[in-house]
């Protein structure tokens, strides 16, 4: 089965809380973007389920935009050509990244495709793409991605881009907006951890646990409403390393340049969008929780936190003002889902 991203599993679940207000829920978990996506709905009229519907078809179309392993999607014939016209949707993911890229220092990087491709982590690719795919990275390949308003992308330098680090959390955004632009007033979207807290009824916060390292409890949970939050984790999406017979992560440092090695340690960030929230959770991993939380104490709107695994226990650092989100701390709660 070839995966349209690579599984970026985050540490994170949630659950709600009880309402006074009669509302009916209606959810829907489904295979996408390379992981589960779940939709939660709450409302007290007829055709949630079939908005919920409409909703997953959006984002279904956008997936295949930014579809790595296929060779029909736009981000590829963007590859393939080196020059083009693109839709809106990943002229802006492109721009976004740049943006991002800047901010970290280049710790986050859309052109990391050889490393990937070194690591092992496109195995499931089809080899007529993967053979195309650059065999050396160069460092600061972002700044090869030359954006000309409004819709032409030109990639330099034989770079190739991979989005995944983006645009899961880009499609979370969209798929929010669509649910508001059906007048969903109250809504939770979670694609494999990446996730878009809407509002909950009566003004209540949505109880968000980030769960330790390969661990099947929560570290401390959050409480958020009209925020993202995105997790990376180095100990999902693993690799054996022929050679050495170490476990590598999917998490790439463009600094070294090399594949980090299986740390057990994530980067949980909260963001008003999923999109910086998933880019800034991969870059924050690369480079380590004290630059991380010192350039989250310089971003307005934009906090983190850090959960490393220490001789079997679990460190957890934040970013200046991550603490006012956290409404439990040293928690054991199992990852069952359900009502509370």
């Amino acid at each position: 089965m070839k995966r349209p991203f690579l599984l970026l599993f985050a540490g994170v679940f949630f659950f709600s809380g009880c309402s006074a207000e009669k509302l009916t829920l209606s959810k829907r978990t489904v295979p996408l973007m390379g992981t589960f996506v779940e939709i939660r709905i709450w409302g007290n009229r007829d055709g949630e389920d079939k908005i919920i519907e409409e909703t997953l078809e959006f984002a279904g179309a956008l997936e295949e935009k930014f579809n790595i392993f296929s060779t029909r999607s736009e981000i590829n014939q963007l590859n393939l050509k080196k020059k083009a016209e693109v839709s809106p949707e990943l002229y802006h993911v492109l721009d976004l990244s740049k943006a991002i890229s800047a901010m970290t220092d280049g710790e986050f990087d859309v052109t990391i495709a050889p490393m990937l491709k070194y690591g092992g982590f496109y195995a499931e690719m089809p080899e007529a793409i993967r053979n195309m795919i650059p065999d050396r990275y160069e460092k600061g390949g972002w700044k090869n991605i030359t954006l000309f308003s409004p819709d032409h992308v030109s990639l330099d330098g034989g770079v190739w881009v991979d989005a995944s680090g983006i645009a899961k959390g880009y499609i979370v955004d969209q798929m929010a907006d669509f649910l508001a632009g059906k007048k969903v007033a109250y809504f939770l979207i979670n694609s494999g951890g990446d996730i878009y807290c809407g509002k909950k009824q009566n003004s209540g916060k949505w109880m968000v646990g980030l769960r330790a390292p390969a661990s099947k409890s929560a570290v401390l949970v959050l409480a958020l409403q009209g925020k993202a939050v995105a997790t990376s984790g180095d100990y999902e999406n693993c690799v054996i390393d022929a050679k050495t017979s170490e476990e590598l992560s999917h998490i790439v440092d463009p600094s070294v340049p090399c594949v980090m090695k299986k740390n057990f340690s994530s980067m949980t960030v909260i963001a008003s969008t999923c999109a910086v929230a998933d880019a800034l959770a991969t870059a924050m991993m690369a480079m380590g929780k004290e630059k991380a939380i010192a350039l989250a104490d310089t971003m307005d709107g934009v906090e983190v936190i850090s959960v490393t695994s220490q001789d079997g226990e679990c460190v957890v650092d934040y970013s200046a003002a991550a603490e006012k989100y956290v409404a439990m701390a040293g928690c054991s709660v199992g990852l069952e889902r359900g009502e509370q």
